[in-house]
């Protein structure tokens, strides 16, 4: 049995402007609804204040991979308590997702060369979120 691990990524009225960011720097698209695309009568689609915030948004990475991104209001801001590392194959895709990825963002590790990867970086990009970006070539 294969088992796999989806960051569900949530953002305090912003998950639209995250969704455009992260398209850009995983050169992929997005797809997502709003809560006022919920059925009618459905308790989510009740309260007009949520009705342009995100429901649900995905980026498929790969074949295998998505994240997942919703607005949650009041949610608290992201820390440092949670990192999410990225495995690519090449160094050239990991180079380009880091330097998309830390665009109006700090980077807390330069990606190089490090005794337990052939590449390594960590980043928090502008939205709070901790990213690791590394490399594993066969």
């Amino acid at each position: 049995m294969k088992t796999k691990i989806n960051a569900y990524l949530c953002f305090n009225g912003n998950c639209n402007d995250a969704l455009a960011f992260y398209e850009k720097a995983f050169d992929a698209k997005s797809t997502s609804f709003r809560y006022k695309d919920a059925p009618p009568g459905d308790d989510l689609s009740a309260d007009k204040a949520l009705e342009n915030y995100i429901m649900h948004g995905e980026i498929k990475l790969d074949e295998d991979q998505e994240l997942y991104f919703c607005d949650v209001p009041h949610s608290p801001p992201f820390n440092a308590s949670i990192s999410i590392t990225l495995t690519f194959d090449t160094k050239d895709r990991a180079k380009k997702v880091f330097d998309a990825l830390s665009v109006g963002g700090i980077i807390t590790m330069p990606i190089d060369k490090v005794f337990w990867s052939e590449y390594y970086g960590t980043l928090i990009d502008k939205f709070g979120i901790n990213w690791g970006i590394t490399v594993f070539e066969h």
